[in-house]
């Protein structure tokens, strides 16, 4: 009873705008400051006011409550954190199921944001919808913080509407502008002064949108311009930078060793590395020197190609991203069950390989649940979302534990990363505000009117922007991938036999 006595004391003060909200006689899963690891509470209370949990007891004891609260019966529910996504590109929803055989390198050639045609393609409002509906994919799994890394930035209208389709939207998004330089006749300078002017022009204290910055061309570019980028960063004073950072024989060099050489890792804003795939030591070192995190794509870079050799060795510096949703789900408790069993097999496998027996699991289900939702959040330097306990920011989502795919669980961390998907998420609140309620999605006021709407005009972007990649046909790579390194065929492997093929 120790613990729930400290908790009993505190009480926050609900904003003027928010619900107060008890959802009682759940199961949650809590975080112990303490010893650092998951607290599992059983027929327990949570109480919401504002956008902030004021108080975790339990169920049924004498509590005064607020007098205006609206009561959620959670017998046989699971309260979790948000999950986190630490690296997403949300705009490109349109590309949804054309690119299901995909490599990083086709990518490169024919989707990329940096191949000429996109940019003609990608009208402000193919944008807006696209982010739109990417977003809300998120929701419905339960994905409550995304890192956007924002590199629809061809213009200061498409960016503009990015950027107003993660207001609009209502998750709590890391909503990063790609900085290109330069991209046709907007210039580094021209980026800038919109970044600056998007900057002026929110409320940002009305919205759980944060602002940030992406960059992908630390080893390409002069200093200069590196200097004019980090002179806006800090100008703005941006609460995230995000690069991808695969390393080896990859393009995207954007190691944690470059950008300390550029003295970027010192700043307080934090800085995450997607994929970190040929990550080093003295890379990782660094990134506990500087308090920096890797954001792991495990789903992604296996289907791309890019592997992950060395990503579990370094998973107290990492969190998890799901990258590119178009091909395939936004939801990051597969992600978070994709890797553990990752790391499982590999680590089993050299044991087996060398005619050993293990006798334990490499990783266990807390350890990936924490990836999804702890780790996340100190991968952008808060301790207040991530976690259920007294103080942080009412992003909860609560998992319906009667479905007939958990119905019987004891553990409720197992019972999330192994037995659960996203039909089972009931109810998520962000910063203290439904988004998801019985199942059903609940858009903001100013999305819901126009919702029908939106869709008709989503379905015939996707439509139009699909045929045209369609018809392009497949990206043919021919020589060399960059300087000494040449293209390979794989073989492929078919499920029909004789002439037949299942590919």
């Amino acid at each position: 009873m120790a613990i729930y006595t400290g908790i009993l004391l505190l009480s926050f003060v609900a904003k003027i705008w928010g619900l107060n909200i008890l959802f009682d006689g759940g199961t949650i899963i809590g975080f112990d400051d303490g010893t650092q690891s998951l607290n599992v509470f059983r027929h327990t209370s949570l109480l919401v006011e504002g956008d902030t949990i004021s108080a975790i007891f339990p169920s049924g004891i004498d509590y005064t409550l607020p007098q205006e609260i609206e009561i959620v019966p959670c017998t046989g529910k699971i309260l979790s954190p948000g999950f986190i996504d630490t690296h997403r590109h949300l705009w490109q929803t349109a590309y949804r199921t054309i690119a299901s055989n995909i490599t990083l390198a086709s990518y490169e050639a024919t989707l990329s944001p940096f191949v000429s045609h996109i940019v003609d393609r990608f009208s402000a409002d193919d944008i807006y919808y696209g982010q739109m509906f990417g977003i809300r994919e998120s929701l419905n799994a339960g994905v409550t913080t995304i890192v956007d890394h924002a590199h629809a930035t061809f213009t200061p209208e498409t960016a503009a509407s990015s950027l107003q389709a993660s207001i609009d939207t209502g998750a709590r998004t890391y909503w990063c502008f790609q900085v290109h330089t330069p991209l046709n006749n907007f210039t580094l300078d021209s980026q800038g002064d919109n970044i600056r002017t998007l900057g002026a022009s929110i409320d940002w204290r009305s919205t759980p949108v944060e602002l940030g910055v992406s960059f992908d061309e630390f080893s390409t570019v002069t200093k200069q311009v590196i200097d004019t980028v980090r002179r806006n960063m800090l100008d703005l004073n941006i609460s995230l930078l995000s690069t991808h950072y695969l390393g080896g024989h990859w393009r995207a060099l954007n190691s944690p060793t470059l950008l300390h050489n550029f003295g970027l890792l010192n700043h307080t804003f934090p800085v995450i590395f997607a994929h970190g795939t040929f990550i080093t030591p003295d890379d990782y070192e660094l990134l506990r020197e500087y308090n920096h995190y890797v954001a792991i794509a495990a789903e992604s870079e296996m289907h791309f190609g890019h592997d992950y050799p060395y990503a579990h060795k370094i998973m107290d510096r990492a969190a998890l991203a799901v990258h590119a949703h178009f091909t395939f789900s936004a939801d990051i408790v597969t992600q978070a069950r994709i890797w553990l069993q990752s790391v499982r097999r590999l680590l089993f496998s050299k044991a087996v390989t060398d005619w050993k027996i293990p006798r334990n699991n490499a990783m266990s289900v807390n350890q990936a649940f924490l990836l999804a939702t702890r780790n996340g959040a100190q991968a952008l330097h808060r301790s207040d979302i991530g976690v259920l306990k007294v103080g942080a920011k009412a992003d909860i989502v609560v998992f319906d534990g009667n479905a007939i795919n958990l119905i019987g669980w004891r553990d409720p961390v197992a019972a999330i990363v192994l037995h659960s998907n996203p039909g089972n998420v009931e109810h998520v609140l962000v910063d203290g505000q439904f988004r998801k309620r019985d199942f059903t999605l609940v858009a903001p006021p100013e999305v819901s009117r126009n919702l029908d709407d939106a869709t008709e005009r989503f379905l015939n972007s996707a439509d139009r922007l699909q045929s045209q990649f369609v018809a392009d046909g497949e990206a043919h790579l021919e020589g060399e991938y960059r300087k000494a390194v040449n293209y390979v065929t794989l073989e492929q492997v078919d499920v029909l036999g004789g002439d037949a093929n299942g590919y």
